[in-house]
């Protein structure tokens, strides 16, 4: 039986993600738009939008969340994180990775976070790339094909 709908959202949804230490729910739609929820209530208590024009697309593809830092990571052509989130309070704008970012040409079908090593790794669709979360800075880049 169904709980509950969570209807804020206005674009399709693109990436959930279940934050169990804050019994939290964080949902990413096409439009750059992040939405924390609280499971106990089912209200949205963040609403968190990215309004940098993005390289190809403009759209979120990917979805992350650093529970040391409480940040979340979002990409679309480029990498984006909100550091150290507060749940209680409204946030309008998304840091940007790294001022001399050089990242992706296309779109970002997949992101990872590692707690362990602090490294975030993002993917389009022919290259890896794994950035340093500190810093925002790339580490590597390599690509599945490079090897054929």
């Amino acid at each position: 039986q169904r709980m509950c709908t969570l209807t804020e959202h206005r674009s399709a949804l693109v990436s959930v993600k279940f934050v169990d230490k804050t019994s939290q729910l964080i949902t990413m739609s096409e439009d750059k738009i992040v939405k924390v929820w609280d499971v106990r209530t089912f209200r949205c208590i963040q609403t968190l939008t990215d309004k940098e024009r993005r390289y190809p697309e403009d759209k979120c593809t990917g979805l992350g969340y650093d529970t040391n830092n409480n940040s979340i990571l979002a990409c679309s052509g480029t990498p984006v994180v909100w550091r150290d989130v507060n749940t209680q309070a409204e946030l309008e704008t998304g840091a940007l990775w790294h001022p001399n970012y050089q990242g992706h040409l296309s779109s970002v079908v997949g992101l990872l976070y590692n707690v362990r090593m602090k490294q975030v790794l993002s993917c389009d669709e022919r290259h890896v790339h794994i950035w340093n979360l500190r810093n925002g800075e790339r580490l590597s880049k390599w690509s599945p094909f490079d090897m054929l």
